[in-house]
């Protein structure tokens, strides 16, 4: 069951960071788990509902006013009511207890059965029906579409749960910059007590150990605390509490995020604590060590270096670790595309290790052309403070969609347009320069490669330019690029967008084989 839950972990941990959005896969079939919870019920009582009393129902259009005198009075004419109910279950089923109370959509009260009966506590004379509880499902794949490329909820039904209970009782170290326990994602409400190890300032019952490793911990002042946001983002893929609300660039992300194992419990190893960049192999070891002391059941690892065949000692302490019974994912490496570009720890023998996929959902800058939106997604220069409306000029050549590389000087006079270049053989700097000396207002480049655009990022060079630019994926680059001489709206919002492209081997993504042994790798 852990090494399932790991290689689940795994298997999403790969996955971009700006894949964000949702996939449309409904199915039919039998229901996923029990329809209803026979330790609960709710309890409706006589008189109507705030909704749909002739005293308070408001008019069409509106709605109810609770500030007024009417609804104030029947109000508590039904907190009344429910106060006598109440007392009747003290008398005649004194073992139930009222969990919830509700006058608006129902006059009922929820109630913990604690072994009465239904008909017991549906036996007063205030009660008009009782029932128990309902259990309701999603639809089709998991509400966070993330999570059905990896067939996590087919993992969670055949291990007879779902989301509510997936990763119950697993507890998972997150090796990396800390993870923010004030996060949404890691609210410990309805987790029962847990003993918390470490800084308790960083700590709750669902983060339940905190600390810091490094060798200048003690002369710098390093804590837990997670001042980098990516160790984060990585215990919110392993673990956010199911259907937690997010937003990105304040567009709201429809159904909430659930990580793959939503109860499971999480220590925050920081292992890139306050502004340290790099994590030498003793720190990771001393947190490797120290979280198996901790009797943690997996270590997630969204880290690489330099493999150094099969001698690697970090390499070694992984596998050491595996078959001394904790499981450990850890990501294959940014360092792609290529044969042998798998990093360490990654290029364990029995790490769980994870290549990098697409997911065809995100939030992006809204790029209309000929009346159709498409997604646009930022790179690393301009801001727009304002939609960009302006006239379209693609610079022709040889590359995706027809367009030019704009490798070198570009002899087209750009002059207040948006020109439209294309992905290949240059940094994304050297084409956007291009493009600014031409006198481009803003830039869109066209992928070269099946998927959705990346985040395009700058070269390092000095004088960046600043130009506002964005990357449409190879097949929307064919309508846009057809919008040539036309006026072409960029917006300076963002909004969420589904494409469907999913599951496209990312091209950073480090691959196998192994060296010197030649294991096959990424395992997920």
């Amino acid at each position: 069951r852990v090494r399932l839950l790991s290689a689940l972990v795994a298997a999403l941990a790969a996955l971009p960071l700006a894949a964000l959005a949702a996939v449309s896969n409904a199915t039919d079939g039998p229901a996923a788990g029990p329809t209803a919870d026979t330790g609960y019920a709710i309890v409706q009582l006589q008189s109507d509902p705030l909704s749909t009393s002739g005293q308070t129902k408001p008019p069409k259009g509106k709605k109810i006013d609770f500030s007024s005198a009417t609804v104030k009075s029947y109000r508590a004419l039904l907190s009344a009511q429910r106060n006598d109910y109440k007392q009747w279950l003290r008398a005649n089923a004194p073992r139930a207890k009222v969990t919830g109370e509700y006058d608006i959509s129902l006059n009922a009260v929820a109630v913990k059965l604690n072994g009465e009966t239904l008909a017991k506590v549906a036996g007063a004379p205030q009660v008009k029906t009782a029932q128990y509880q309902g259990l309701y499902y999603p639809v089709g794949v998991s509400s966070d579409p993330d999570l059905s490329l990896i067939s996590a909820p087919a993992a969670w039904a055949a291990a007879g749960g779902g989301p509510a209970n997936a990763g119950e009782g697993v507890k998972v170290a997150i090796l990396d910059t800390g993870i923010d326990v004030t996060h949404p994602c890691f609210s410990d409400a309805g987790y029962p007590a847990q003993a918390q190890l470490g800084d308790h300032r960083f700590t709750n019952d669902k983060v339940i150990a905190a600390k810091a490793f490094n060798n200048k911990a003690p002369s710098r002042g390093y804590t837990a605390e997670a001042l980098q946001e990516h160790g984060t983002h990585v215990a919110g893929t392993v673990a956010c509490n199911a259907e937690t609300a997010a937003s990105v660039d304040g567009v709201a992300i429809p159904n909430g995020v659930t990580g793959v194992a939503p109860r499971a419990l999480l220590g925050n190893y920081n292992i890139f604590p306050g502004d340290v960049a790099s994590a030498r192999s003793e720190d990771i070891l001393n947190a490797l060590d120290a979280a198996y002391a901790d009797d943690f059941d997996v270590a997630n690892l969204s880290l690489g270096g330099g493999a150094a065949g099969i001698q690697d000692l970090l390499t070694i302490a992984v596998d050491d670790l595996d078959q001394a019974g904790m499981v450990i994912a850890v990501a294959a490496g940014n360092s792609g595309p290529g044969l042998f570009t798998v990093e360490s720890p990654g290029s364990a023998a029995r790490a769980l290790t994870a290549g990098a996929a697409t997911v065809g959902h995100f939030v992006a800058a809204p790029i209309t052309a000929a009346g159709v939106a498409y997604p646009g997604v930022a790179g690393d220069f301009g801001d727009l403070a304002a939609d960009l409306t302006a006239i379209l000029a693609t610079v022709p050549g040889t590359g995706a969609n027809g367009l030019g590389l704009a490798c070198a000087a570009l002899t087209a006079d750009l002059t207040g347009k948006i020109a439209m270049v294309a992905r290949g053989t240059c940094s994304f700097s050297t084409k956007i320069r291009n493009a600014a000396a031409a006198g481009a207002i803003a830039v869109i480049v066209s992928n070269n490669v099946a998927g959705d655009g990346i985040a395009m990022g700058q070269d390092g060079t000095p004088n960046q330019p600043t130009l506002p630019a964005y990357m449409v994926s190879l097949a929307d680059g064919a309508p846009v690029a057809a919008a040539n001489g036309t006026s072409v709206t960029i917006g300076a919002g963002k909004a969420y967008f589904v494409t469907g492209n999913d599951d496209f081997m990312a091209s950073f993504s480090s691959q196998g084989p192994t060296d010197v042994d030649f294991r096959v790798k990424p395992d997920v």
